[in-house]
């Protein structure tokens, strides 16, 4: 027998690969999970397109060209913000001149409406201080009497929106962005299988059903 042609022993297989397990599988409370799903699914639903503005002087380049930027106005950030969280609170970290603007830090609580907790997201906003017509935007001496108070007020309002934003696109965040990718929940697939089974006659695929979803506050949106 040639060399080559000598077999070489079977080395034995210690390890077998299995599936990676799914969170819905390791979650220790599967209620509390969907429930925070339902949650999650309502934030990341699409701004109301109706509610959005186009910006007087900031543009995005969008497939190719150049448009006005899409923008949410603060007051229906703040309707959005009560509607449903109910409780929240601004703290203003700081508004400072940055060259010829105003540049502020804010920062959103919001009271978890499943759990009643305390969480909160920073955002940052900046906004330009108005010259007298045909100055330099760079020339302090031809500020308006009232540009530092706009320019203030300005832009703690850009940062409350970038501040929500981080909740979800609900508040107007990936108005633009043609690649943003759909939210979809992490226990969607379980619960629907559970309600597919239901509707079959599983009583026990039923009542796992309802145990998921009794304890979901109901929050429209038809806003």
């Amino acid at each position: 027998m040639e060399l080559n042609q000598i077999s070489k022993p079977a080395v034995p297989q210690l390890w077998v690969p299995r599936p990676l397990p799914k969170l819905a599988e390791l979650h220790f409370d599967k209620e509390k999970a969907f429930a925070d799903d339902e949650l999650l699914r309502l934030l990341h639903q699409p701004a109301n397109r109706a509610w959005m503005k186009e910006h007087d002087f900031i543009t995005v380049k969008v497939n190719g060209k150049w448009v006005k930027l899409l923008y949410m106005p603060i007051d229906k950030v703040k309707f959005l913000l009560t509607r449903i969280f109910g409780l929240w609170r601004r703290e203003i970290k700081s508004v400072q001149p940055f060259f010829n603007a105003s540049l502020a830090i804010v920062r959103i609580h919001v009271q978890n409406p499943l759990t009643g907790e305390w969480t909160w997201h920073d955002g940052v906003g900046a906004a330009p201080m108005q010259t007298d017509k045909g100055a330099s935007a760079t020339d302090a001496s031809a500020l308006k009497a009232d540009a530092a108070i706009k320019a203030g007020g300005s832009s703690v309002s850009y940062a409350v929106k970038n501040a929500c934003e981080c909740w979800g696109d609900i508040f107007g965040g990936n108005a633009q962005n043609a690649d943003a990718i759909q939210f979809h929940g992490t226990y969607q697939d379980l619960a629907d299988k559970l309600r597919q089974e239901a509707n079959n006659g599983n009583a026990i695929a039923g009542a796992a059903y309802s145990a998921m979803t009794l304890d979901i506050p109901e929050i429209k949106t038809t806003f």
